[in-house]
């Protein structure tokens, strides 16, 4: 990974996350906190922090902000999530 102008290493450009992995980083790209992310997807607080420390390792990033820019410039389409996170009261 290559370092840039302010001294944070990029991300890599594609990593292969898991289906399920992709899915929590886009809800998490969405500004949820681990639990309301555990709501819209059916599963417990566990098992979201098991899947973004799974993210973190496989993209290089050093925190939830890192893997989030890379989903936006990946493109993840956050506004879908937002809607869902509405109707279940978050």
């Amino acid at each position: 990974m290559v370092g840039n102008v302010s001294g944070r290493r990029d991300l890599a450009p594609w990593t292969p996350l898991s289906a399920r992995e992709r899915e929590v980083l886009r809800v998490a790209s969405a500004g949820l906190t681990n639990a309301q992310i555990a709501v819209v997807l059916g599963v417990t607080v566990h098992t979201v922090k098991f899947h973004l420390a799974s993210i973190y390792r496989k993209l290089g990033a050093a925190n939830r902000t890192d893997a989030i820019v890379w989903a936006v410039r990946e493109g993840v389409d956050r506004e879908d999530v937002v809607a869902d996170a509405e109707k279940k009261s978050l």
